[in-house]
């Protein structure tokens, strides 16, 4: 074809290298496999050059109608063959399979096309971001070891027609994966690669006519290609599209190219022609090829005229055959354009005529004429037209794929895929790295999608791996992609649906890719898309695609005609529209916004796109989750499916996927692996998910969007490009009160052009402030053609909330709360520790968790145990007992001091054991009366050599010696002694073990009476039962059932939860870990129960939820609080109120919530709400208020794998057994969504089908809720939708559960209103005038507010004086050491001592400079702080990274946690901030230390262990100090974040009206805003200045600040602009020290992000909320947990 391959110089050299093994060899002589899938430069033998699918008539009528199977030409090989699964090392044995005299009878049989995998043999196999093989230790392109490769052999016999004798004849493979010999009539015939294009054999001269010829074909799953062929999608062997057989005659006609030309004058089209011909046999004479064209009725409208005056064939043969290019042209006066609106296709029809005018052959083409090409708007921006109108792509990524089929997609299945795309609004599809078959292309131009058509290419996994990469620079891979480029060009062509070419998928960048792209553009003029940048030779003009890249920066081109935003944020996607150097059209790719439960926030998508022209649409999610159906019998797998297909006998199989087919240590690891082939809009059974619904309305031709809902203002888009709104749609309305209609209607008289919008105004009629809504839908007139029977005709529908009422209508009615009195039955064990020191005086500390006095429960009984080992048989005796009968313990006591008289007069080296006794004075519960278990206290469990009695030294004995010093011995051979306390020779008490002693019960609390029994566990403040009238409202807890109400911050996590990295990592593991370890969420006290009345009670809970380690000390400023209140009712009602008060630190929760495990028994679930289906704050299309009913089952198995599933405006959900009792959940509050599963959300689970048979139900009531794809942080700014929780957030909200003996009960007790419970506490935002405070972004990386010479700025805290030690060279006791005075007390850092006594560590505080205190000077040995004198470095002891944790001066062991930096002031080097290594925190002056019990406080203070606030008056008695190795000191030390400085602190200064100046404490300016006029352009922009008042000169700005409370947080907003103060987010490149850091040598990579701070209109956007902390909220508080002193020494006397 002339004008066409114009190959640059090395283009060619590789194509030549293909051609080369294209030629087919005329016989089958030294034809044989040679190894060909381990050859990366034998891409294919014998196999004929890629072409458009050209199927020859007998004549120009046959033609017209363009019907390959009534050609005589055509023969189709689907269907049964012969089939041989093995693998490749047994495939020797087979190695005359292809000769017809080999036995294939015991062969079992499969249909082709079809995967091997979905047949029985072997399983798919699936990598999200790897090769499906283990890749360590190969080196591309070596295959993977042999025992993971499949080869398949296949066999069938055809019998050809007699008239295709003398005939050219072609075999046709559509697709195989990955690679095939052909054999016929047992001669090889060639090899071909590439998964997914077309490979055609010459076959003439195999073939025998008049008996049947053998086809054979050797299929390969894995060839060395493979490497190029890591797509996002299963891989599965086999031959699994169309097989055929074509003849032609001798002279034929081998491919046509039609290029159209549309005047834009006269609006005619020019039809340029190329063909390429090839002749067989003799060289024909006088030949001429004509063409015609016809119209969709079969209109002849350009009369059959000759291409040119005849055919001019080669004089040599190539290939077998002489060849010939022959190119012509035709016109058409008028035309009907095509487009994916109007698919209106011409049919070219194509002849070879001899010179006689005789048709030799006719082929025919169904074309459609389209222009497409590029427009600029003013500000020079480029927009992507089609017949002259700008294209926006609503597009989704297909993947050829089938629930029963695999790949092997059949052409109807395809067809209904189209016609529900069409339905869903979608206008166009991609297969990224992945071609599209011949079949689909030829669909997409029939019913009108657009395409984008990729070559087979993705290397991902080995893309950026230096010199290695695949394919980078390296030439052997060069020619694999030249022929897949081909392939795929050559093939689809002339098709009017592919508008883009993609040069494949993720592969990098490199010279390989640059070759490729260039011959593509040398051949084709359509547009090129890659989403990465190739290295070409002006490396300066683009950058790396993932890099971030700022606005400033302007070199962001691309080799190809598009940009691909591929991963963006919204941000990111604004910064480069916006950028007026970046000037090429932006295709969007985030293919994961139908991973899971996704599919929220589109239209914040669609938004951009509508309001960028250089935006042109994008592809959003996969289409159909990549399941398949599999046998329940998995050991008769290949049996089940040829006996009993699924088509047939569905109940004999289950979907599965990746999750199961893979080699996985658990369920964690299968879910985080497989869950992205579950990223469909549909199910893989083309079942609809709601993320289709979602989608469905934000594509919509004719999309309606709000103006003012309030007031019935709308505005109606005509979104398409061709198609006017006339009489072709309408619009209806109907309004509702609750889910009662009240009014109908319609829009009357609307007009659109193509492009239009116009607004509209409905009338709601009559309507109050309750509850109401109005749907609006827009429906075709007519069926569409491409419709199915059963289409809807619905283009968009959406109901909008009228009155915006956020909490559920009531009826005025209360809840009947009565029923007879509550009998409390409770137990709930004491604890009783102590310490060695302190049992010395007789102190333990007793907790009584129970609302009774210690003393009416219990009677303690003590006693005191000796061994006096200087006996000569030592016995323990009891040495001292009695009992406690007032103890004066009263109720939910916690860690008191009880004082046993222990009056213990110790024999020196005695060994004492101290008991405690305690014994039930009255049954309780099934604890009887007079039950008894002790609490023994010996030096092993006080981890101490001993208890440290006053010893009475006139109890040693004195030895008795021989005259040569030997101690004597008795007659019995004891150790003689004499005086002190012999061993009497009768013990009058003696103490024996008891042989078995009682266990300490189990706690309890429960409250019942006749109707409601309740129990409550006491350690962690969950109802472990709840029974009414007989009924269970909660499962019985047990190891899977956990009881309930839970706190949740996490819930079972949608694709959009994965997609923010707020699930399956980090911030997910810690949210999670909330709800699966009860002590994760530490109960801040005893359970207690407070009676309101004999018939109502109430329990008040606090927990602490620290935002990682739970087991040691952390900081309680840095802590989230969770307040629950239950309010127990004597007829069963349970009203609950919950509060959550988050740190910033705690990660960003899903949800706000509370978990339940409800009876099992409970299996209907009805709900007044929106549904059916599920929603979120950003996915509500598709619903509608109403009342629903489902069961636990359905709403447990919306999806394979758990996920999603909420239900959103919920005034009620009951759930009730099969007779109808059961309970309703309701809220007088606030309306709230709720979530039913069988699964936590904190359990990895493979399928939701697998938990079905458990016992209890899984309830979430979610007082909050994130949207279901609320994206990353840097979205925010652009959502439509509040669809976040903001890390930070405060909130409150209360449901009760209400017994209903029916249903129709549920809507009557809902509407009742309950006003005598408690409710759950949080604090609000309250700013004090005068007061201080620091204004933290919760955005910008929990940056502060901050001034300094260089301006305004957002930056982390710059330390305050709690931070800021000063140096002390001069007074140093060591000459290389120095003193660290601490700025916040004026005090000097001080270890307690100079030795650990044995201990393992020295505490640390601080005390006035002492001279002679060596250990108050410190010296630096590598990064290690270490104390003179005693040479023990500073760490961090507890073993905890969190701040507050614990610091003392321990044994260097060269760890990291020892490790620290000194950082200068720069203006004053002797102030130092000093930053833990391992932490990345800074030494800390602690405010205030407190103690979880008295215990912990004892501890703190024992003698010699730990110096800070020691009362050293009480120690001295017991030993004395000495004051040469030990001092007195204060204070404590910790590790904590930097705190803000003066320049970080601002004064919120008295404006009046709740208004406010913000003043600078370091510097005295206000926050401002001023108009400035740039000088030249003479426009103004409001900037944020620093406003200095005492400043005459200065100009003026606007000071004044409006607070808005935001869910505990800020928004400042001034009042003069309502403009917000904002963390913006821009990309800047990195210094050349932050690159050598990061360890980056590649210019193109060496961008960050940075935040600064900027104002914009307020939007509730997280950019605009700051978390306020004043003086007091900035405090360092640390709270001394368990394990507060976990290497702390031990006291030992």
């Amino acid at each position: 074809m002339k004008n066409r391959l114009k190959l640059t110089l090395a283009a060619a050299i590789a194509a030549a290298c293909v051609f080369a093994l294209f030629g087919c060899n005329n016989d089958n002589s030294g034809v044989y496999e040679m190894n060909e899938p381990n050859n990366i430069s034998l891409v294919s033998r014998n196999k004929e050059k890629a072409h458009t699918k050209l199927i020859p008539y007998n004549s120009i009528n046959e033609a017209v109608k363009s019907n390959a199977d009534s050609s005589g030409h055509f023969m189709s090989l689907n269907g049964e063959w012969s089939f041989r699964f093995l693998n490749s090392s047994d495939s020797d044995a087979y190695v005359n399979f292809a000769k017809d005299t080999y036995d294939v009878g015991s062969w079992d049989k499969i249909q082709v096309p079809s995967n091997w995998q979905t047949k029985g043999y072997s399983l798919p196999t699936y990598a999200h971001d790897n090769y499906p093989w283990d890749t360590v230790g190969l080196n591309p392109p070596d295959l993977p070891t042999s025992e993971i490769d499949e080869v398949a052999l296949y066999r069938r016999t055809v019998e050809l027609p007699t008239n295709w004798d003398g005939q050219e004849v072609y075999i046709s493979f559509e697709g195989v994966e990955s690679a095939c010999y052909v054999y016929v009539n047992g001669s090889l015939v060639g090899y071909g690669e590439d998964s997914y294009t077309t490979k055609d054999f010459r076959i003439t001269p195999y073939l025998q006519f008049g008996k049947p010829n053998t086809i054979a074909v050797k299929v390969f799953k894995y060839c060395d290609a493979s490497w190029l062929e890591a797509q996002d999608s299963l891989k599965m062997g086999g031959i699994y599209r169309d097989v055929y057989l074509y003849s032609t005659p001798k002279t034929s006609i081998k491919d046509i190219y039609v290029k159209s030309t549309v005047s834009k004058k006269d609006g005619s089209v020019a039809l340029k022609i190329d063909a390429d011909v090839a002749a067989y046999g003799n060289l024909p004479n006088n030949h001429y090829m004509t063409v015609s064209v016809y119209d969709q009725d079969g209109n002849c409208v350009a009369d059959e005229s000759k291409l040119s005056a005849g055919i001019s064939f080669n004089n040599e043969k190539t290939g077998g055959a002489y060849n010939a290019e022959v190119s012509g042209r035709t016109s058409l006066a008028s035309f009907v354009p095509w487009s994916a609106e109007n698919p209106y296709r011409y049919t070219f029809v194509f002849t070879i005529k001899d010179g006689n005018d005789n048709v030799i052959t006719a082929v025919s083409y169904k074309y459609g004429i389209r222009d497409i090409g590029f427009s600029t708007d003013a500000e020079g921006n480029k927009t992507f037209v089609i017949n002259g109108q700008p294209l926006t792509l609503y597009g989704v990524v297909y993947y050829e794929h089938s629930a029963v089929n695999g790949k092997a997609v059949t052409k109807e299945e395809m067809i209904a895929d189209i016609k529900t795309m069409k339905e869903l609004n979608i206008n166009a599809v991609r297969s990224p790295g992945q071609p599209l078959s011949p079949t689909f292309i030829e669909l997409c131009d029939e019913y009108g999608l657009y395409v984008v058509s990729d070559l087979n290419l993705e290397t991902d996994p080995w893309s950026t791996k230096g010199a290695q990469s695949i394919p980078g620079d390296q030439n052997i891979w060069q020619t694999a992609l030249l022929d897949r480029l081909s392939n795929v060009l050559e093939r689809d062509k002339n098709s009017a649906s592919v508008i883009i070419w993609a040069l494949g998928n993720q592969s990098g960048s490199g010279t390989v890719l640059t070759s490729v792209k260039n011959w593509l553009i040398s051949n084709e003029s359509r547009m090129i898309l890659y989403d990465a940048y190739l290295t070409v030779e002006d490396t300066d003009d683009f950058v790396q695609d993932d890099t971030n890249v700022t606005p400033v920066n302007n070199n962001y081109d691309t080799p190809a005609d598009l940009i691909a935003a591929s991963g963006w944020d919204l941000d990111k996607l604004n910064d480069v529209a916006n950028n007026p150097e970046i000037t090429k059209p932006i295709i969007i790719q985030d293919f994961d916004m139908g991973l899971l439960s996704s599919g929220g926030s589109i239209d914040s998508y669609i938004n951009i796109i509508k309001s960028h022209s250089n935006i042109m649409g994008g592809f959003f999610a996969n289409w159909a989750d990549m399941a398949i159906y599999v046998p329940k019998d998995s050991a008769n797998k290949v049996e089940t499916i040829q006996n009993n297909p699924y088509e047939t006998n569905p109940d004999l199989y289950e979907l599965q996927y990746a999750a199961s087919w893979g080699d996985y240590e658990n369920d964690s690891d299968a879910v985080k692996t497989s869950k992205y082939s579950l990223n469909g809009l549909l199910n893989a059974d083309r079942t609809m998910q709601s993320d289709a619904y979602e989608f469905k309305n934000a594509y919509a031709s004719i999309y309606v969007s709000p103006i003012d809902i309030a007031v019935g203002k709308f505005q109606v888009s005509n979104r398409n490009c061709f198609t006017a709104f006339e009489n072709n749609y309408l619009i209806e309305y109907e309004v509702f009160n609750g889910s009662q209609s009240i009014k109908k209607g319609m829009v009357e008289g609307l007009t659109l052009s193509p492009g239009e919008s116009k607004e509209i105004s409905i009338d709601y009629g009559t309507i109050g402030t309750a509850e109401y809504y109005v749907s609006i839908t827009v429906k075709y007139m007519n069926k569409p053609v491409w419709a199915t029977d059963d289409y809807d005709l619905i283009v968009f529908d959406k109901q909008y909330d009228i009155t915006g009422n956020t909490v559920p209508v009531k009826s005025g009615a209360e809840t009947s709360t009565s029923g007879d009195a509550f009998t409390i039955t409770e137990f709930v064990a004491p604890t009783i520790e102590t310490m060695n020191s302190e049992l010395a005086k007789g102190n333990v500390f007793v907790s009584n968790p129970m609302s009774s006095n210690f003393s009416d429960v219990f009677s303690l009984y003590y006693e005191v145990i000796e061994t006096n080992t200087f006996w000569s048989s030592p016995k323990p005796i009891i040495y001292l007992s009695g009992t406690i009968e007032n103890t004066g313990i009263g109720p939910y006591a916690d860690g008191v001091i009880l004082n046993l008289p222990l009056d213990v007069k110790a024999v020196e080296d005695g060994v004492y054991q101290v008991n405690i006794v305690l014994t039930t004075k009255y049954a309780i519960g099934d604890i009887p009366a007079g039950y008894s278990w002790r609490y023994v206290f010996t030096p092993a469990t006080l981890g101490a050599e001993g208890i440290p009695f006053e010893i009475d030294y006139s109890r040693t004995p004195t030895a008795v010696y021989d005259d040569d010093g030997n101690q004597m011995r008795d007659e019995n051979g004891n150790l003689m002694w004499e005086e002190g306390d012999p061993m009497p020779a009768v013990i009058d008490n003696p103490y024996h073990e008891p042989e078995s002693e009682n266990e300490i019960p189990t706690s309890f609390i429960e409250l019942s009476n006749s109707r409601v029994h309740i129990n409550i566990n006491p350690e962690t403040g969950l109802i472990t039962s709840f029974t009414v009238d007989g009924v269970d409202i909660f499962e019985s807890t047990n190891e899977q059932n956990r009881g309930g109400p839970i706190g949740s911050l996490y819930r079972t996590p949608t694709g959009g939860d994965y997609v923010a990295g707020l699930a399956g990592s980090e911030n997910g593991d810690a949210l999670k870990k909330f709800g699966m370890d009860p002590t994760a969420m530490k109960l801040m006290h005893d359970v207690s129960l407070e009676k309101v009345a004999s018939d109502h009670y109430r329990i008040t809970l606090q927990y602490s939820l620290p935002s990682t380690d739970t087991s040691v000390a952390s900081a309680t400023s840095k802590n989230s609080m969770y307040t629950v209140v239950y309010d127990i009712y004597a007829n069963g009602v349970l009203n609950v109120s919950c509060a959550f008060d988050l740190a910033a630190e705690s990660g960003i929760p899903t949800q706000l919530a509370n978990i339940m495990t409800l009876s099992g028994n409970l299996k209907d679930v009805s709900w007044y709400g929106r549904g059916p289906g599920e929603t979120y704050s950003d996915k509500l299309y598709n619903s509608r208020i109403g009342q629903y009913s489902s069961s636990v089952d359905a709403l447990s198995t919306e999806y394979l794998m758990p996920s999603g599933g909420d239900r959103s405006s919920t005034s009620w959900v009951s759930f009730t057994n099969n007779d109808g009792k059961g309970v309703v959940v309701t809220s007088d509050t606030s309306k709230f969504a709720f979530n039913v599963s069988k699964s936590y959300p904190w359990e990895d689970i493979r399928y939701s089908r697998d938990v079905l048979s458990r016992s209890g139900t899984v309830v979430n009531i979610i007082g909050m809720q994130r949207g279901a794809n609320a994206g990353s942080a840097a979205d925010q700014t652009y959502l439509l939708n509040n669809a976040t929780i903001e890390a930070g957030t405060k909130y409150q909200f209360s449901y009760r559960i209400v017994p209903i003996n029916n249903v129709s009960e549920a809507a009557t007790r809902s509407a009742e209103t309950l006003k005598s419970a408690g409710v759950a506490n949080v604090s609000r935002l309250n700013i004090t005038a005068g007061n201080s405070y620091a204004l933290q972004s919760i955005f910008g990386d929990k940056q502060y507010v901050s001034t300094s010479s260089t301006g305004l700025s957002l930056a982390s805290g710059y330390g305050n004086n709690h931070q800021i030690f000063k140096m002390d060279t001069a007074n140093a006791a060591q000459s290389n050491g120095f003193l660290l005075q601490s700025l916040a007390n004026n005090l000097y850092l001080t270890g307690v001592g100079i030795s650990t006594d044995n201990k393992d560590s020295i505490e640390v505080g601080f005390a006035p400079y002492n001279k002679s205190a060596t250990w108050q000077t410190w010296t630096k040995n590598n990064n290690e702080l270490t104390a003179v004198g005693s040479g023990y470095s500073l760490t961090l002891a507890s073993g905890s990274m969190d701040p507050g944790a614990r610091l003392a001066l321990m044994i260097s062991m060269n760890l990291g946690t020892a490790a620290w930096t000194i950082e200068p002031d720069l203006d004053d080097e002797t102030l130092v901030k000093i930053k833990n290594n391992a932490s990345g925190l800074y030494l800390t002056v602690v405010d205030n230390l407190s103690y979880k019990n008295a215990l912990l406080q004892a501890l703190d203070q024992r003698e010699f262990n730990n110096a800070p606030d020691t009362d050293w008056n009480v120690y001295s008695a017991l030993g004395g100090i000495d004051n040469s190795r030990f001092i007195q000191t204060s204070g404590h030390i910790t590790q904590w974040d930097l705190l803000p400085s003066d320049s970080q602190m601002w004064t919120f200064e008295n404006a009046g009206n709740g208004l406010y100046r913000i003043k600078n404490n370091a510097n005295g300016t206000y926050l401002g805003i001023r108009e400035v006029q740039n000088s030249v352009t003479k426009v103004i922009t409001k900037t944020l200045v620093e406003f200095n008042a005492n400043n005459v000169d200065e100009d003026p700005a606007s000071i004044i600040w409006a607070i808005r409370d935001v869910g505990g947080l800020a928004s400042i907003i001034n009042t003069d602009y309502n403009l917000a103060l904002e963390a913006q987010l821009v990309r800047t490149k990195m210094t050349d020290e932050e690159k050598l850091r990061a360890n980056i040598t590649d210019d193109e990579l060496a961008f960050k992000n940075v935040y600064v701070l900027g104002i914009n209109s307020w939007k509730n956007a997280s950019s605009q909320k700051w978390n306020l902390k004043s003086n007091e909220n900035l405090q360092v508080n640390v709270q001394a947990q368990a394990d507060w002193f976990k290497n702390a020494g031990i006291d030992k006397k």
